[in-house]
């Protein structure tokens, strides 16, 4: 399948290719080799507007296309798969997840503040004895009143400890 790049792919491919140079590629062995957090790397990625690329303006945004997002994506992970991995579960697991199935009233509260970098997404979706999306969840969510309470634990939470939002999937119900 081939795909015509827009003059707005490219633009935005250019300037992850310009931000990774830039930003990662000078931290990126030292990431991988002290297994540390990019807080700065993070932060940069916020003030560069990559957290709301493919989301609407509305939410704070950029508005563009998912194919542009995959191809900052594509030239971030060229000089930082940690940073790229970050981004990744921030826009494709948390901020999509909100996006797509979210009230607007939701997309306000939680997609805005993930678009502007103000919050970091999270994604919880494994669970023990289980690859990801291929077993019964043994997690729960009861309602209690206008919330819900979880029964249960994720083992693997992708972006999880540095996340203001976390996604999570549970059983309510039968």
């Amino acid at each position: 399948m081939s795909y015509i790049m827009t003059e707005e792919d490219e633009l935005i491919q250019q300037n992850a290719n310009e931000f990774s140079e830039e930003y990662l590629a000078p931290i990126a062995a030292d990431i991988d080799k002290n297994n540390e957090y990019p807080q700065e790397a993070v932060e940069q990625l916020a003030e560069n507007g990559f957290f709301g690329l493919c989301f609407p303006e509305e939410y704070s945004g950029a508005g563009t296309s998912y194919m542009s997002y995959i191809l900052a994506l594509q030239e971030i992970a060229a000089k930082s798969g940690g940073v790229a991995a970050i981004l990744m579960n921030h826009i494709s697991l948390a901020g999509c997840s909100i996006n797509k199935w979210g009230t607007d009233e939701q997309k306000e509260k939680y997609l805005t503040p993930l678009c502007t970098g103000e919050s970091i997404g999270a994604f919880a979706w494994s669970e023990k004895d289980a690859a990801p999306g291929a077993g019964a969840d043994a997690l729960t969510a009861e309602r209690n009143g206008t919330e819900f309470v979880l029964n249960g634990k994720k083992c693997y939470v992708a972006n999880g400890g540095i996340a203001g939002i976390y996604i999570v999937a549970a059983v309510t119900g039968k």
